[in-house]
């Protein structure tokens, strides 16, 4: 992301940035990283990895051991759970930052190619969850869905090391 500057008057409008893991979701760490420049724009990259997955699908009672998720053999059962994660905590950080759904531009999932699920199931999930969403909050008035990009890679995370991600969502919200 390219930020001039041009909109910035003073120290206190600066964009602030923060890198972090949170201990959220039930204790349990997620990785997210986030920019907001003040009223303007919100950037979010929220990165699932295959313990954080295991220990989404152990809460609710449904099987998902992490070296089962390494074979590529995940259920829709499972992704229903993932996809409701994101999509909460997506919607937790827009709406601290004084963003709405109406405001994002852009919502791209990176998916493992290997988890054997389609292109078209995922996009379905991703889909359901978010009127589910929608339904459930009357905060949420959204004219329509967040355009929603979904990308198949053959592996993902934090670095080059460390490709442990087995979704992770980008998403790009402007009031510009």
């Amino acid at each position: 992301m390219f930020y001039t500057g041009e909109y910035l008057s003073g120290p206190s409008d600066l964009a602030k940035q923060s890198q972090s893991t949170e201990e959220d979701y039930c204790g349990h760490d997620i990785s997210l990283q986030k920019c907001v420049a003040y009223g303007k724009i919100c950037t979010v990259i929220l990165s699932v990895t295959e313990v954080l997955a295991a220990k989404i699908c152990f809460l609710a009672s449904v099987a998902c051991p992490a070296n089962v998720m390494s074979k590529g053999l995940v259920e829709k059962e499972q992704v229903i759970l993932i996809a409701r994660f994101c999509i909460s905590r997506l919607d937790k950080v827009l709406s601290e930052n004084n963003f709405s759904w109406d405001d994002v531009m852009n919502f791209r999932l990176y998916f493992v190619s290997n988890l054997n699920i389609s292109h078209g199931t995922l996009s379905e999930i991703f889909s359901d969850v978010f009127n589910e969403l929608v339904q459930m909050s009357r905060r949420n008035k959204v004219d329509a869905e967040p355009i929603l990009n979904i990308v198949p890679v053959l592996g993902a995370g934090r670095s080059l090391s460390t490709l442990d991600d087995i979704f992770t969502c980008e998403l790009i919200a402007s009031k510009c």
